[in-house]
């Protein structure tokens, strides 16, 4: 317990100070994790291994951070032009690349670099950006946080004893709830502090969903350990593993934040 708060507080001194830098300097940290936690998903697969999964794992992370300035027929084509690399691998060498290895790859090197490369997108909102990038660390990390005291205390039935036999149905309660108090928290730290107010009730309902967003990017990478056999992504960071088991669930939550305001937009703050 004392190396896992230990390594938490050290980890959270530099995120604090990554979230109150510049917009190039998320972007650069930005890359930094998604090429950190791709390998780390990739090691426990031997995917590192292949020159061909690691090119094209390393593509994704160098170019989702300029997603943003491509046009819809560029992404699509892009993303086409890797699947055909990656299906012209597995017909060259079919008996050491299956077509179950394309879809882990393809989903990894999706999901990872464009999660975190949506923190920058996040960050670069004019006005409001400064604050809004914090919102998937809050929403994830406090549901985290409640999920994990109230389900000790309380336990009950398993949520999904299938990928994570730890995990309660209780537990998933309190980390809405840690959420719902953490975005209560950081709203009054934003209006008496900033002068900075939130609209509730888009607010709120925003901190639900990246609980739960941050509760299935938990899930679907404990499956993906699951598949794996693997119990944990690294040991970085005592006590909680790689950092992709520490960033698993802002992975999920980092796009809902970016759904809300950006796809939806929604007028979160005002």
């Amino acid at each position: 317990m004392l190396a896992r708060f230990v390594s938490g507080a050290i980890a959270a001194v530099i995120l604090i100070a990554v979230l109150l830098s510049d917009v190039w300097v998320i972007g650069a940290c930005a890359v930094i994790l998604s090429v950190w936690c791709l390998m780390e998903a990739f090691h426990v697969f031997f995917y590192h291994k292949n020159p061909a999964f690691l090119l094209v794992g390393l593509l994704a992370c160098g170019a989702a951070p300029f997603l943003e300035h491509w046009k819809f027929t560029q992404i699509t084509g892009f993303l086409f032009l890797i699947l055909m690399f990656l299906a012209a691998a597995m017909v060259i060498c079919p008996k050491k690349i299956r077509f179950l290895d394309l879809a882990i790859v393809m989903f990894l090197s999706v999901v990872i670099p464009v999660s975190f490369s949506m923190l920058m997108f996040l960050r670069k909102i004019p006005t409001f950006g400064i604050y809004y990038v914090w919102l998937p660390f809050i929403g994830a990390f406090l549901s985290d946080i409640g999920a994990f005291f109230v389900g000790r205390a309380v336990g009950g039935p398993k949520l999904c004893p299938e990928l994570s036999p730890k995990k309660t149905v209780s537990g998933s309660i309190g980390g809405l709830l840690g959420a719902l108090v953490g975005f209560l928290a950081y709203a009054c730290i934003l209006k008496f502090g900033f002068s900075v107010s939130v609209n509730p009730v888009p607010y709120y309902l925003l901190a639900v969903f990246s609980s739960v967003a941050g509760q299935i990017g938990d899930l679907t990478m404990s499956s993906v350990k699951r598949y794996a056999n693997v119990k944990d992504f690294g040991n970085v960071m005592p006590g909680h593993g790689g950092m992709l088991d520490r960033l698993d669930s802002v992975i999920f939550s980092g796009p809902m934040v970016y759904i809300f305001i950006v796809t939806l937009g929604l007028q979160i703050m005002g």
